[in-house]
């Protein structure tokens, strides 16, 4: 799982690259938004090594006050360069995201960028979370022209025994890149706008979205 993680983590830098490389000269700040954040020092490493730090509106929503309140450091101790902003929420109470939708449409404020890299395996029928509605909602804050980036554990991921079993992981819900693809496109999103990335340590799928400008 480490090796998962950071592999996840250095994808979606290189996405985000990528998207700010695609729209460079514009001049405009790029606003982000992290769902489910943590500490958010996964995003905030890879608004670094994507070297678009220094006009990153960063927006981190969650619920985990601990996590959130040692934010701020960790973004100074590793040289963060961008603005951040918190908001306390749970991410899984559609009302609750649907508030906070509206009040960033109504300040022209929706995200260009969306990361959700550690939260979509906490979605499912055991869980109590339906993956689909979960997915819109999050896809529902993305700006047109913006590009989303969100992770899924893989079923087939190596060493799964030992990970659930002996560490005790807490239960989460695998899924297959077909398996993954097929909540993606019952959430009502085209396919041509969807790639998936499989790193060779084989732990998790990695989705980009980018949403059409009409």
């Amino acid at each position: 799982d480490a090796i998962g993680i950071r592999s996840r983590a250095t994808v979606m830098s290189k996405l985000i690259k990528g998207f700010a490389d695609e729209r460079a000269g514009d001049g405009d700040p790029v606003r982000w938004m992290s769902v489910a954040s943590g500490t958010a020092l996964p995003t905030i490493q890879a608004a670094i090594a994507a070297d678009v730090d220094h006009k990153t509106k960063l927006l981190l929503v969650d619920l985990d006050r601990a996590a959130m309140e040692a934010t701020k450091q960790l973004a100074s101790e590793v040289g963060f360069d961008g603005t951040v902003e918190q908001r306390r929420a749970n991410v899984f109470d559609s009302n609750a995201m649907q508030r906070l939708r509206d009040e960033l449409e109504a300040k022209d404020e929706l995200p260009e960028v969306i990361d959700m890299m550690g939260i979509f395996e906490y979605t499912g029928v055991n869980l109590g979370v339906n993956p689909t509605e979960f997915l819109k909602s999050c896809y529902s804050f993305l700006k047109p022209g913006g590009r989303l980036v969100f992770g899924q554990m893989r079923t087939d991921r190596p060493v799964s025994d030992f990970t659930m079993g002996v560490v005790g992981w807490p239960f989460v819900h695998t899924r297959t890149p077909s398996e993954f693809m097929d909540v993606i496109v019952d959430a009502g999103i085209p396919a041509e706008s969807v790639s998936l990335y499989l790193p060779t340590d084989g732990v998790y799928t990695i989705g980009a979205i980018d949403k059409p400008t009409q």
